[in-house]
C-alpha cells in the first residue's frame, strides 16, 4: 500500500509539473510599452482638434515612435522621451518624420527622423529595415537610402505567392522581443494588398495561438493578430486583392545603443591600433633613453 501511494504522488507530481509546463508555454510574451492613441483619424472633418488641441494630425509614424521610445525611457534611457504627446507631435515635424496634416509621412523619414530625435535627446538608437534576400535587387530606392541600415535576412516570405511564412515569421519576432526590443511594422491598414500605408508597433506573440500583439495607433488598445502578407498574390497579376487588415509588408528593428557622449568617447578600432603603435614606440623609446 505504502508502494503504490509513492507512485501515485509520483504520478500526480508529474501530472502537475507537465500541467506547469503547458500553462507556461500558453503565455503570451509581451513587452510593457505603452499604448498611444494619436493617430487617431486620417480624414479629419470640419473642426477637428487632434488630441494636443492642434488641427492637424499627428500620425501613425510620430506615434509609433512615441511608443517605441517612451519604452526605452523605461528600460535605460532616461529623457528620451519626456511628453510622449508633445514629443509625437515634436517627431513629426519637418525636422524629424516630416509628416503633412492628414498625418502622411515618407517612409524613410520615419526611419531616420526616429533616430535623429533619439541622436538630439542625446541617445543612439539604431534601427533596421528589413526585406526578403532572395530576390532583392540592389537599387538606390532601398541601398541608397538606408546603406548599412538594410538587413536582408526576413525570410518569412514565400516569394512565389508572397504570402506569410507564420511560424517564421514569429521566429523572428520573438528574437527581437526576447531581446527587450519592440519593432515597428508596415502594415496595410485596410486590407488592400500590394502594399502598406501604415505604422504600428509590435510589441509581444504567442507561440500557442501563432498571433502577435500590437497597437495600431487608433487607439491604445493592445490588438492581437495572426501573421498574414500584404503582398499575397501581387506577383501573380491580383494587385489589389483584399487581404486581411493589418497584413505586413516591412519589419524595422531598433537598438538602444548607449547615450551619444560615451558612444562617442569609445574609440574606433583605427585609433586603438594607432594608439597600440604609439604607446609600443613610446616603450620602446624608455627603454632606450634607460639602456
Amino acid at each position: 500500500m505504502a508502494r503504490n501511494a509513492k507512485w501515485a504522488s509520483a504520478a500526480l507530481a508529474i501530472v502537475l509539473l507537465l500541467s506547469l509546463a503547458v500553462t507556461a508555454q500558453a503565455l503570451p510574451i509581451l513587452l510593457d510599452v505603452t499604448g498611444y492613441g494619436y493617430n487617431v483619424d486620417y480624414q479629419p472633418g470640419p473642426g477637428y482638434l487632434a488630441p494636443d488641441g492642434q488641427n492637424t494630425l499627428i500620425g501613425c509614424g510620430p506615434t509609433t515612435g512615441a511608443m517605441l521610445l517612451e519604452y526605452y525611457t523605461r528600460h535605460g534611457a532616461p529623457g528620451l522621451i519626456v511628453d510622449p504627446l508633445a514629443d509625437a507631435r515634436l517627431m513629426g515635424s519637418a525636422t524629424y518624420m516630416n509628416t503633412n496634416a492628414g498625418g502622411f509621412g515618407p517612409s524613410s523619414d520615419f526611419h531616420f527622423g526616429l533616430e535623429e530625435f533619439a541622436y538630439d535627446r542625446g541617445w543612439i538608437v539604431d534601427a533596421k529595415i528589413h526585406k526578403e534576400p532572395t530576390t532583392h535587387v540592389p537599387s538606390p530606392g532601398w541601398d541608397g537610402v538606408y546603406g548599412s541600415d538594410l538587413v536582408l535576412d526576413a525570410t518569412f516570405w514565400n516569394t512565389t505567392t508572397w504570402n506569410i511564412n507564420q511560424g517564421a515569421f514569429l521566429d523572428f519576432l520573438a528574437a527581437q522581443i526576447d531581446a527587450g526590443n519592440p519593432v515597428s511594422l508596415s502594415v496595410a491598414s485596410e486590407g488592400i494588398g500590394g502594399g502598406a500605408d501604415h505604422w504600428m508597433a509590435g510589441v509581444g506573440y504567442n507561440r500557442d495561438t501563432g498571433m502577435w500583439a500590437g497597437y495600431n495607433t487608433w487607439d491604445n488598445s493592445l490588438h492581437w493578430y495572426t501573421p498574414t502578407s500584404a503582398f499575397m498574390d501581387t506577383d501573380l497579376g491580383t494587385a489589389g486583392i483584399q487581404v486581411p487588415a493589418m497584413s505586413i509588408a516591412y519589419v524595422r528593428t531598433f537598438t538602444l545603443v548607449g547615450p551619444v557622449e560615451r558612444v562617442a568617447a569609445i574609440p574606433e578600432p583605427c585609433t586603438l591600433l594607432l594608439l597600440g603603435v604609439g604607446s609600443i614606440g613610446a616603450a620602446v623609446m624608455r627603454r632606450k633613453a634607460t639602456s
